[in-house]
């Protein structure tokens, strides 16, 4: 943590840095530049975030699962957990997992299109 209050959580090998602010920011930087490309409110995140598929997820202590589009940072998907998201959640062949605060395991899948 530096002493701004952000946790750096880079992607290796990836143009674009995420950081996390300890109160409810997610923030992404062109690693090259160091240019903010763009900044989200998600709420008290839990852990580090995890990108697949173009899209950022990130846990929060706020019961919330956010998945935002990795390019611009705009909500693809919100989940409302049952408790609080306290670590980093994982994904795997499109199917997202996390352990929430009551040792419970969840894993979802994407969310069906709105008609």
């Amino acid at each position: 943590m530096d002493r701004d209050g952000y946790r750096n959580r880079p992607n290796a090998g990836r143009r674009l840095r995420h950081r996390l602010h300890t109160s409810s920011l997610s923030r992404a930087f062109d690693s090259t530049t160091g240019t903010r490309r763009w900044q989200a409110d998600v709420g008290r995140i839990g852990g580090s975030p995890t990108v697949a598929d173009g899209v950022l997820y990130v846990g929060t202590w706020d019961a919330v699962v956010h998945a935002l589009d990795i390019a611009d940072g705009s909500p693809r998907w919100t989940y409302d957990a049952d408790y609080e998201i306290s670590r980093s959640v994982a994904v795997t062949d499109g199917v997202l997992v996390y352990g929430d605060d009551y040792g419970n395991i969840v894993a979802l899948g994407e969310p069906e299109p709105e008609q």
